[in-house]
């Protein structure tokens, strides 16, 4: 999910939480 994170990040609310902790981390 580290490359997908801007796309996770509007994809789920789960994904949402998971993509700002790979925005981050990157």
């Amino acid at each position: 999910t580290f490359s997908n994170s801007a796309i996770n990040c509007d994809d789920t609310p789960i994904r949402r939480n998971s993509g700002a902790i790979d925005k981050a981390v990157t």
